[in-house]
């Protein structure tokens, strides 16, 4: 009887982790599948199991795309990435306005040490730049991807 009972059991919870995986997104619109990768990327990157995500040139609102906390940020293709961050953006969404009030405003410019041609021009440039965003600020990726790495844990977020 036990064995019938374990049976039944495991069976019953291998069928539920099959149909756990088979997830209908079919029937969302595009903003509510944007919005779902934001929710995911988020919880993903607050995981101890990342170590460094590739960020694409963008706007991005910390909370709610990047979490908040110490990041150390380099450039891995291209030349160079900049990287602006601030708690207020100007009305066009497309640049950081510098808040005197609040002197929640930095920006660093970081070189890619492999590329071709970094010696010869850019040795001794910034590689890295590290920056602490609280939730509700903003951060501007140009020129090329950044990859975000922990500058330091803090108590919500961390990596091995």
């Amino acid at each position: 009887m036990k064995k019938l009972f374990c049976l039944i059991l495991a069976g019953i919870l291998i069928m539920s982790a099959a149909w756990a995986e088979e997830i209908d997104l079919s029937g969302l619109t595009f903003e509510e599948l944007d919005a779902l990768r934001d929710r995911c990327m988020l919880e993903m990157m607050k995981r101890d199991v990342w170590q460094e995500v590739t960020v694409p040139q963008g706007v991005y609102q910390v909370g709610v795309q990047i979490p908040a906390g110490t990041w150390t940020v380099y450039c891995h293709n291209g030349i160079s990435a900049l990287v602006n961050w601030g708690d207020t953006l100007t009305p066009n969404h497309e640049d950081i306005e510098i808040n005197y009030e609040t002197g929640r405003y930095g920006w660093g410019r970081v070189y890619n040490p492999h590329y071709r041609n970094y010696k010869e021009y850019y040795d001794g440039s910034q590689i890295s730049y590290t920056f602490t965003v609280r939730e509700g600020e903003w951060i501007i990726i140009e020129d090329s991807p950044a990859v975000f790495t922990p500058g330091s844990p803090t108590p919500s977020f961390s990596f091995k």
